[in-house]
């Protein structure tokens, strides 16, 4: 993903500020990256090499996984949610440039929805093409159910409980992380 997105770029339209942190000027060229700190990691790969029989490209593959983040968060709740979104991402996907042929694999990684980087890596992406709606790959924010926000209801919920409890979002944040 972060290859990816590393390729991903846009040019502002106007100054880009985000809870008082500057992600980028007028102008200035960005990628996703732009709103995450991303620390490379080399790790050896212990797997065989297998035959890949499959038109999709590596721009389907990023789109593969973003699925399953948007299954996984799917309402358990509603029957037939989940199944009925992956049939539509698979629809929208099959064509240029993805040209995702299959949905294997994307109900049996939900748990990848519990790795803080993949969702950190996903709402940024989220956000970027949030900010640049015209955006060739635009439509990978398709079936988006508000995760470029979610980082933004953590820190609103945090400041509801300051409020609450009549202190600030700094000693609420100590609390938890000190205890």
């Amino acid at each position: 993903m972060h290859s990816m997105l590393s390729k991903m770029k846009a040019n502002l339209e106007d100054d880009w500020t985000s809870y008082g942190i500057r992600i980028g000027a007028q102008g200035e060229e960005i990628t996703p990256l732009h709103l995450a700190t991303v620390t490379e990691k080399r790790v050896p790969l212990s797997v065989k090499a297998i035959s890949w029989n499959s038109t999709m490209t590596e721009l389907g593959i990023l789109a593969k996984c973003l699925m399953v983040c948007r299954v996984s968060l799917a309402p358990q709740a509603q029957s037939g949610c989940k199944t009925e979104l992956t049939r539509r991402m698979l629809q929208i996907f099959s064509v240029d440039p993805y040209y995702v042929d299959n949905v294997s694999g994307v109900t049996g990684l939900q748990h990848w929805i519990s790795v803080q980087s993949f969702c950190c890596i996903v709402a940024a992406l989220d956000r970027f093409l949030r900010k640049c709606p015209r955006h060739e790959l635009e439509r990978l924010r398709a079936c988006t159910l508000g995760s470029q926000y979610k980082d933004c209801v953590m820190i609103g919920s945090i400041n509801h409980v300051a409020r609450t409890l009549s202190t600030t979002p700094g000693r609420v944040f100590k609390y938890i992380f000190n205890r």
